[in-house]
């Protein structure tokens, strides 16, 4: 059989399919309110799926994680996507916050580029898992990351793990 459509084809096809994967996986992490990994090659849709996932589902939070993001900037972003304008005051102020706010609801909070995280960052989202009660999502090339014994503790509870190729 000729490939009318060329290599453009058989690419759009795995974009679909590794879409439908993250997808699949996000709603698992969020209806079980689990701990999820995605990770992959650069340039095989990790962050197009995310985005479109953010953008189409309600209740969805979305960081995207870099290495010099200051701990209270990233509890910032979370708690400004709930809807809460004040992102001053004591980092673990601004954290018991969020961790209430969200606490036993319907969300799902997706963390882009996880593997940038700072050890500090790791550590708030531990907090975050143990406290809220909601799903997270780590999307990274790999899920080792700079946060030493904090990744450490974070690995023991993910419970979905997939690879986009």
């Amino acid at each position: 059989m000729i490939n009318f459509f060329g290599d453009k084809f058989s690419k759009n096809v795995e974009v679909e399919e590794s879409e439908r994967l993250i997808i699949d996986a996000i709603n698992t992490a969020r209806s079980k309110r689990q701990v999820a990994t995605i990770t992959g090659a650069s340039r095989t849709g990790k962050t197009t799926a995310v985005m479109n996932y953010h953008m189409n589902n309600t209740g969805t939070i979305l960081v995207k994680a870099d290495p010099y993001m200051l701990t209270k900037d990233f509890i910032g972003k979370m708690l400004s996507q709930i809807g809460e304008k004040s992102k001053t005051g004591r980092t673990i102020d601004l954290l018991t916050k969020l961790i209430n706010k969200i606490k036993g609801k319907d969300l799902v909070i997706i963390i882009d580029q996880a593997d940038w995280m700072s050890y500090f960052c790791v550590q708030q989202i531990n907090q975050i898992v143990k406290g809220s009660g909601i799903g997270v999502v780590l999307v990274g090339h790999s899920i080792n990351g700079n946060g030493g014994k904090a990744w450490l503790e974070l690995k023991d509870q993910i419970q979905i793990t997939k690879e986009v190729m």
